[in-house]
């Protein structure tokens, strides 16, 4: 599926059979022949494909809260997951934590959050830092269950879910006005091929480097940035010390 393309005819021709009978949907949209085509083009991957739905526990949305505080526990909103993370820096804080929450979506590594409203269809792996966060109710909990974990892996899912395969039948599902959206059963109904898992593993380990070479980037220019600070508070010297012990605190050395 390497250089696969959809097509960019946008009209279909469908009985009444083929259309509202089946799908229910009136929206000409819904039956454009790019979403037939990545379905077949799944199917056709030469993996076994399944629905999303029977590899996870009953999807979740998040809790919804509007009242934001300088401290508090971070709230993850749909703007905080973006290119496959979580930007758990700029979450608001709210004043109550998961055991204030009468739903269950309290999080832990290894969950996958899925932004469901607005700006749809970015998903990413939970980690350790961002367990004691808290979703908005615009944003889907998807876990794996734990006899599917046994050959699919989160990181794996969440990208293909943020992949044009997963973004297109997600797309062909959503519905609305002013804000699209997608429903719980119409997420899991999203067919996935399922890899053998030492592939997934190689992808899965891909994915955590380029995240961790992200971060140092960051630290190293915060490093730069307080660096200069320092020098302008103190005197070179001082300030060159103190970068000289964070990037080796990093493990980076300079030539």
């Amino acid at each position: 599926m390497k250089d696969w393309q959809p097509t960019e005819e946008t009209v279909a021709v469908k009985s009444f059979a083929e259309s509202f009978l089946s799908s229910g949907r009136f929206d000409a949209e819904y039956y454009q022949p790019k979403y037939d085509q990545v379905e077949e083009a799944i199917k056709d991957c030469g993996f076994l494909s399944q629905n999303l739905g029977s590899l996870i526990e009953p999807i979740q949305n998040g809790f919804d809260y509007r009242e934001y505080t300088e401290e508090g526990t971070p709230y993850i909103r749909v703007g905080d997951v973006k290119n496959g993370q979580i930007n758990f820096e700029s979450a608001v804080k709210i004043p109550i934590t998961m055991a204030n929450v009468d739903k269950s979506v309290g999080l832990q590594i290894g969950d996958i959050i899925f932004t469901r409203k607005g700006s749809f269809g970015n998903s990413a792996v939970v980690t350790e830092l961002e367990v004691n966060g808290i979703i908005s109710s615009e944003i889907m909990l998807v876990r794996l269950t734990s006899v599917s974990r046994q050959e699919v892996l989160p990181e794996y899912v969440s990208l293909f879910l943020n992949s044009k395969f997963g973004y297109l039948q997600v797309e062909h599902r959503v519905h609305g006005v002013a804000y699209y959206s997608i429903s719980q059963p119409d997420l899991a109904n999203l067919l996935i091929p399922i890899l053998p898992k030492y592939q997934q593993q190689k992808i899965a380990e891909k994915i955590k480097s380029s995240f961790s070479l992200k971060l140092k980037s960051k630290q190293l220019l915060e490093i730069a940035k307080t660096g200069v600070e320092r020098a302008i508070e103190t005197d070179e010297a001082t300030a060159t010390i103190w970068i000289n012990q964070q990037l080796e605190a990093l493990g980076v050395k300079l030539t």
